[in-house]
């Protein structure tokens, strides 16, 4: 297969809203850092498997991968795990170097505390692809996935209950799910009081449909990118466009 150019796999991604199940995050602390090496922050998100965005992200990574020569696949088919634990999800791990936290924000695209990402919470995120191929002498080939930001859409957790006559913390700034996203309540408000949220800036202007089409067939020709792949991501920019 052709050599693939990463940063044009890059733009293609960055069309896409991957979104599915946290697991296993790591996102407070670095693990395994030392003296010579800061660690990582990483994340583990099962994606659903039929969702448009999860589907062409999933082909464009692997096919990517294999493009500068990796073996196996980078986005993991949980349908092959011995477990049902992974069934019917694109497994999907995340890495950030440890000197570098990714941005961690709720549905507005607020900064929240990493804590606040928990086991089983719905999250989208944002990533790229940094192809190690070059490195040592080129004895290993291949892409690794690096997390640029996490957003919370939504908590998947049982709230913890309440039980009245013991202490109370000093209440900090609260943030509720309103069944459209995770966000911010001031101190003091309620999800009934709280003001309005602001509609969401425009995106800057997207391309015309011609032009990514043009793209899309430039990645396909070099990367093999299968004609269902590409028609997604072509689909999902005339959307984008048609709605902004």
């Amino acid at each position: 297969m052709p050599s693939i150019d990463i940063r044009e796999v890059n733009s293609q991604i960055a069309q896409l809203h991957p979104m599915g199940v946290c697991r296993f995050p790591k996102l407070v602390q670095p693990a395994g850092p030392n003296e010579y090496n800061p660690g990582k922050y990483t994340v583990t998100v099962l994606l659903p498997k039929g969702d448009k965005h999860n589907d062409a992200y999933a082909e464009l990574v692997n096919t990517a991968h294999r493009g500068v020569g990796g073996t196996g696949e980078v986005v993991k088919d949980g349908d092959v795990y011995k477990s049902d634990y992974n069934k019917g999800h694109w497994v999907v791990l995340l890495k950030a170097n440890g000197n570098r936290r990714p941005r961690v924000v709720d549905s507005e695209a607020n900064p929240i505390d990493p804590q606040e990402v928990e086991q089983n919470d719905l999250v989208r995120f944002g990533s790229s692809l940094f192809d190690y191929s070059a490195m040592q002498g080129g004895r290993l080939k291949g892409c690794s996935i690096y997390l640029n930001w996490l957003q919370l859409a939504r908590k998947g957790q049982a709230p913890i209950p309440k039980f009245d006559g013991g202490f109370v913390a000093v209440q900090p700034p609260r943030r509720t799910d309103d069944g459209e996203g995770y966000f911010l309540i001031p101190p003091g408000a309620t999800a009934a009081n709280t003001p309005p949220r602001q509609d969401e800036p425009n995106e800057p202007d997207s391309p015309s449909p011609e032009v990514v089409a043009s793209s899309l067939e430039a990645l396909k020709a070099k990367a093999g990118l299968s004609t269902k792949a590409a028609d997604v991501l072509a689909k999902v920019r005339r959307t984008n466009t048609a709605t902004a």
